[in-house]
């Protein structure tokens, strides 16, 4: 079964994170949560993402709060997509409306669940420039969940070229 547990750093172009957060900032503007996805390759123990995919969402506003939902004819489009492109999906992204953590719904509804990728959670609807320091990021542990790692090493595993 593959997994990414080798990968101790991951580099994201920034022209594609500038895409991402248009995108996130542009839904966060409506007062919606939002959803993009990070596919790529791995080389040895580094994670080069090369591709943004937006799947099609529904976003809503409810009496629980703000959630996104990607349906499954949609998961496999994507499935398809990354198969065509000789990619793997590793990363994905959402905003929320304030702080950032991920919440009880991000623990369960994730697209991304090879053990070993990681979801991470941007505050106040993607407002801010991009600043890892102020990201929540999360990584898929076997048989654990999904683990915050800590702030400390962030900068470590995230390379923004």
């Amino acid at each position: 079964m593959a997994n990414f547990t080798n990968i101790s750093r991951v580099k994201f172009p920034k022209d594609i994170l500038l895409e991402a957060f248009a995108f996130l900032r542009n839904a966060g503007s409506k007062g919606y949560e939002a959803v993009v996805l990070f596919a790529g390759t791995t080389q040895e123990d580094t994670y080069l993402i090369q591709r943004l995919y937006i799947p099609f969402q529904n976003s809503y506003k409810g009496p629980e709060g703000l959630m996104y939902r990607v349906d499954q004819e949609e998961l496999f489009k994507l499935d398809d997509w990354l198969y065509d492109n000789n990619l793997s999906l590793f990363c994905q992204m959402h905003t929320h409306p304030s702080e950032a953590y991920h919440s009880i719904a991000d623990d369960r509804n994730c697209i991304v669940t090879t053990t070993g990728g990681i979801s991470i959670v941007i505050p106040d609807f993607a407002k801010a420039y991009i600043n890892t320091s102020i990201w929540a990021i999360y990584r898929l542990v076997y048989n654990s969940g999904w683990e915050e790692i800590d702030q400390k090493l962030v900068n470590t595993f995230i390379e923004i070229i």
